[in-house]
């Protein structure tokens, strides 16, 4: 640190600089306590970013078709990922509400959606219109006409399509996943702001068929500051790391709860928006 700022700082100029895991995700993907080559994540929040840690890049036609990326983790590892969308669909919905003058919790909205009719309908959550709309509620309304479904009786199953088609949109990117590395993925991490969405977390799981472990919530600022204690040699590997994420946090567990009616569920998913296997 220069001499100048120290001064102006007041602090020592014998400081350590440390260089983390500097994208947010790799951070976040470092403190997920059940991430290992065999088990997808999703590093959930506006965004969801759904995929696989790999010991180097995989890079072939098929990753780039499944829209794929190969990035940067912390320890040498490759975060293969896809962005999905994430919570921002629910974030403008409650967003439209609260400008009608209705304002929602997120306890109140999972409660609604966990008591309405399941399987009603389903958009695509990557649907180009979703991105930045000035109405979300109209634009799913215009979506659910267009593929000729039957729109929403209430918020309730408003917000319950919109969980059903993340969770359904996920099976979708793991599948691919599964088909690039050749094997099945064992089960499921998801952390982040978003994993705090016990109903989400319960969808996915049923609808992937794989147990998901939830947590932790604030997983980046945790990666970053135990790649920091890395860094100074205090913590030796990333699996040492994960064991104190393990031990530190509350990890929750949803297993699956998989029947006919999610895989018939989610060939519909799939002929709606357009998908060919």
């Amino acid at each position: 640190i220069e001499a100048r700022l120290a001064s102006e700082l007041g602090i020592s100029r014998d400081i350590n600089i440390v260089a983390p895991a500097t994208h947010d995700t790799a951070s976040a993907i470092a403190a997920g306590p059940m991430v290992s080559e065999d088990a997808g994540y999703i590093s959930s929040g506006t965004w969801s970013l759904v995929g696989v840690e790999l010991p180097k890049p995989l890079i072939n036609r098929k990753a780039m078709e499944y829209n794929y990326t190969n990035e940067g983790g912390a320890f040498n590892t490759i975060t293969f990922l896809r962005n999905v969308q994430g919570m921002w669909i629910v974030e403008e919905i409650r967003r439209i509400l609260a400008d009608r003058g209705q304002q929602l919790t997120y306890d109140d909205i999972l409660k609604m959606a966990r008591d309405s009719k399941p399987f009603k309908a389903f958009i695509d959550p990557d649907y180009e219109r979703f991105v930045a709309p000035e109405d979300m509620i109209s634009e799913i309304m215009k979506y659910l006409e267009k593929t000729k479904q039957e729109k929403p009786s209430g918020l309730g199953e408003l917000f319950r399509i919109v969980f059903e088609s993340l969770a359904l949109k996920y099976r979708l990117v793991f599948e691919q996943a599964e088909d690039l590395l050749g094997k099945r993925l064992r089960h499921i991490n998801i952390f982040g702001g978003g994993s705090r969405n016990w109903f989400l977390n319960q969808l996915t799981a049923d609808f992937t068929n794989k147990v998901v472990y939830a947590g932790p919530d604030e997983a980046t600022s945790i990666g970053n500051i135990l790649i920091q204690a890395a860094g100074l040699g205090i913590i030796k590997s990333l699996k040492e790391l994960r064991e104190y994420v393990r031990n530190s946090y509350p990890i929750k567990v949803f297993e699956p709860q998989y029947s006919k009616e999610h895989e018939d569920a989610y060939i519909r998913f799939l002929e709606i928006i357009g998908y060919r296997r």
